[in-house]
């Protein structure tokens, strides 16, 4: 919970916000993964990983997953806890410790790879939106929601033009890049402009439709 005190800048806060989703959905990504890999854990597999040992029996088997299935649940909860102390050097030290341990299933058809900038983006927005929760108002909220909602629609429809100009098609890309960063921030007002300005160039397009091949 954080602590009342001098105000930060929203920016700033919304930066933070998406930092800390960032490790925290790699650390439920990877803890989840090393979960399923040792007996008894998720989907049961009897996988071998760096505590197992095909000589032992099942018994020794089984007691060394349980000590390695608590080992990642206490990583993950240390992870969690570092994040909600605003410490984020500590959860990100415990979220490399869990993908050390899954170097070990590398060759896994389920492994986890360490995301794209794309993938990592689309994955988090939930968890940021969960974390901005604590410091944006429900009207805030409620703008960046219609916004977002007309970001998506209005880029589909451009998207699915196939006569935008050069010129057009790099401003296009720009503003689309401004209105998402705008959106992640929490800065309503740019990103409502931005968006005035993604609309310009649709309404250059209305009613044209893409000559014939």
């Amino acid at each position: 919970m954080r602590e009342a005190g001098p105000r930060v800048p929203l920016c700033a806060e919304m930066d933070e916000a998406w930092q800390k989703s960032e490790v925290l959905q790699r650390v439920d990504v990877l803890a989840g993964f090393l979960a399923s890999r040792y007996p008894g854990g998720g989907d049961g597999g009897g996988d071998a990983g760096r505590d197992g040992d095909a000589g032992e029996g099942a018994g020794a088997r089984g007691d060394g997953a349980a000590a390695a299935r608590r080992r990642v649940a206490e990583t993950a909860a240390a992870a969690r806890r570092a994040l909600e102390d605003d410490d984020l050097d500590e959860a990100r030290r415990r979220m490399d410790d869990l993908a050390y341990e899954a170097e070990a299933w590398a060759d896994h058809p389920h492994f986890p790879p360490a995301p794209s900038h794309y993938e990592t983006d689309a994955r988090v927005h939930d968890y940021a939106k969960d974390l901005a929760r604590g410091f944006l108002s429900s009207k805030r909220r409620d703008d960046l929601a219609t916004i977002r909602l007309s970001f998506t629609v209005s880029r589909s429809r451009l998207i699915r033009l196939c006569h935008l100009t050069a010129r057009d098609r790099q401003d296009f890309h720009y503003v689309c890049g401004r209105i998402s960063m705008s959106l992640d921030l929490g800065h309503v007002d740019t990103a409502r402009r931005e968006l005035a300005r993604l609309r310009e160039i649709e309404e250059r397009y209305r009613g044209k439709p893409c000559p014939a091949a």
